[in-house]
């Protein structure tokens, strides 16, 4: 039973990553690229952030396939949940498919997220978003979640290519 536990946290917290809606709607960004003008970083800002909410939109509605979107399905990618290595995006995929396969209902929304454009092909954000998921078993899970991440553009998309998650 204790894995299980640890395993739907784990899920969880991934879930939450994928926020409903953003109820920071700011836009944030840093003097780390002088070198783009103030619209280009408002652009990759706003890519970003429809990203990030498309993800959380995904796992809200438990939809596995549009959740692992986000991220990279090369070699580059790393990604960590509370200090747990996923080894590749189909990794992630596998792990979401088997936490829906439990769950009942997801409820995930961003509270705060900055994104700062780091170039014309690089970005990185951090926020933090609640979760809570309710399971067939009538059991819930409920978080707050740290995430952070570096999002590249691949392919005219962007993508995760280094993140990490923590929850309690």
């Amino acid at each position: 039973m204790k894995n299980f536990n640890y395993f739907l946290r784990i899920l969880l917290a991934i879930v939450m990553t994928i926020a409903v809606s953003c109820t920071n709607t700011e836009l944030n960004t840093g003097n780390y690229s002088d070198n783009l003008s103030p619209e280009i970083k408002t652009v990759i800002t706003n890519e970003i952030m429809k990203l990030t909410t498309d993800w959380v939109n995904a796992h809200n509605s438990m939809d596995a396939d549009k959740a692992t979107e986000l991220w990279d399905s090369s070699s580059d990618l790393m990604f960590a949940e509370n200090g747990e290595f996923f080894a590749n995006r189909d990794s992630i995929y596998v792990f979401l498919k088997n936490f829906y396969s439990t769950t009942a209902s997801m409820n995930v929304e961003w509270k705060q997220r900055v994104v700062v454009p780091l170039s014309a092909n690089s970005a990185c954000m951090s926020g933090y978003f609640h979760a809570i998921a309710k399971f067939k078993s009538g059991d819930s899970f409920d978080i707050n979640s740290m995430f952070t991440g570096v999002f590249v553009r691949k392919e005219n998309r962007w993508v995760l290519i280094h993140g990490h998650e923590s929850f309690k």
